[in-house]
């Protein structure tokens, strides 16, 4: 199952919800349209924990951003890319909110930053995250959740791992010069992945990702 957050339908949700269902994958939209602070940690954590429990008899769940994701790939896909033995936080280029500790962080390859709307394990592995997340030293309910990520990556936490290679999740900011389609299929040209999510991170412009995708077929 898919689960992401939304308080209306825009950007590219449409198309997401579509490509989702075309493929076979369940989609479960969270209505947010009360909720406040949504960015912080200890929202994060108690929704993770809450839908995790609801959505126990799944396997796997992908939870994921609403109104700049879109999805390339098949059911079989997640089924073989998403773990079920850890949590798999999307990568990014761009350390935020703190870049000061971006020099902390191992070089891995570009996408070495953790990204906050992508995120895929079983409802098992997430209650866990859960629990080792609040009794962390470093946790704060008030934090930006992708702070909290990025410091467990400069330390070398396994709170955080990222998919650096993108092999399931592939974040747009500042990536364009890596991002090509063949035959309608995304590719890193990096790393020869296939990203089955593409996420216009930072109200990143998709209006290229698009023509190139249209052009692939």
């Amino acid at each position: 199952m898919v689960i992401t957050g939304s308080s209306c339908i825009k950007g590219t949700m449409s198309l997401y919800i579509e490509q989702l269902s075309r493929a076979g994958i369940e989609v479960f939209i969270e209505d947010v349209s009360q909720d406040v602070g949504h960015l912080d940690l200890k929202f994060k954590v108690t929704t993770i924990r809450r839908l995790a429990q609801k959505f126990s008899n799944y396997k796997r769940i992908v939870f994921s951003d609403a109104f700049d994701v879109t999805f390339y790939g098949t059911r079989q896909d997640l089924i073989r890319k998403v773990p079920t033995e850890y949590v798999l936080w999307a990568g990014e280029k761009n350390c935020y909110p703190d870049p000061n500790i971006a020099p902390l962080i191992p070089h891995v390859g570009p996408w070495r930053f953790a990204n906050g709307g992508l995120l895929a394990s079983s409802p098992q592995k997430f209650l866990e995250w859960a629990d080792r997340v609040e009794q962390h030293p470093y946790y704060k309910p008030t934090m930006i959740d992708q702070q909290f990520h990025n410091m467990m990556l400069s330390i070398g936490s396994d709170l955080c791992i990222i998919d650096h290679r993108t092999e399931l999740f592939f974040c747009l900011f500042c990536g364009y010069d890596e991002l090509q389609f063949e035959n309608g299929i995304p590719v890193n040209s990096v790393y020869g992945t296939h990203p089955n999510f593409l996420h216009a991170n930072g109200k990143w412009d998709a209006t290229e990702m698009f023509s190139r995708y249209q052009r692939s077929l």
